[in-house]
């Protein structure tokens, strides 16, 4: 019995990996195999560890503090209590159709129209939409859309969206702080 118990969690965990999430941490090792290798062609062999640390550093982050980073990034700030686009009550009626688990809401303070989804799984998956956006459309025209990123949740998307999201945060970062030190090095 001991031996069959890490067979069945094996197995366990691969039948409950969607496709998409398996292409996700597909793509995150084909990553942090590539970052391995080229800091294997710059730095020797000390690359290899180097590169496997940052990967899964980066990953690990990605996948348990991704949502806040992206939400942080954006300003986007959680709808409670008074709502004055009706936007909860709009996720409520439509996750209850769907049969999915009601997602966090936020609302961006920006002008310009855009609405997507974070998080890694459904349950931990936060929706947030531009105030440009509720002004911009009607209200069937925004309950479609809502209804579109639900059914990204459903389907599992977020992981995706937000692995990818956070570790293109993290290669501007390093590309700003290597144009700073290399800007801050020069001399007039």
């Amino acid at each position: 019995f001991a031996k069959q118990a890490p067979v069945k969690l094996i197995l366990q965990v691969m039948t409950s990996l969607t496709k998409s999430a398996f292409k996700t941490w597909a793509i995150i090792t084909a990553m942090t195999v590539l970052l391995m290798m080229a800091l294997q062609v710059i730095m020797g062999r000390q690359g290899y560890l180097i590169g496997f640390l940052l990967g899964g550093g980066v990953s690990f982050y990605a996948y348990f503090f991704g949502r806040k980073l992206i939400l942080w990034t954006y300003d986007a700030r959680a709808i409670e209590g008074a709502d004055p686009y009706g936007l909860n009550a709009l996720c409520l009626k439509l996750s209850e159709k769907a049969g999915s688990p009601v997602p966090d809401v936020y609302l961006i303070p920006s002008a310009t129209p855009n609405a997507f989804i974070v998080g890694r799984s459904p349950v931990h998956c936060a929706l947030a939409v531009t105030e440009g956006l509720v002004v911009i459309l009607k209200p069937d025209e925004l309950e479609a859309v809502i209804a579109q990123l639900l059914t990204k949740i459903g389907n599992q998307d977020g992981l995706a969206l937000t692995m990818g999201a956070t570790i293109a945060s993290f290669i501007m970062y390093i590309g700003n702080s290597i144009r700073y030190l290399i800007s801050f090095g020069k001399r007039s």
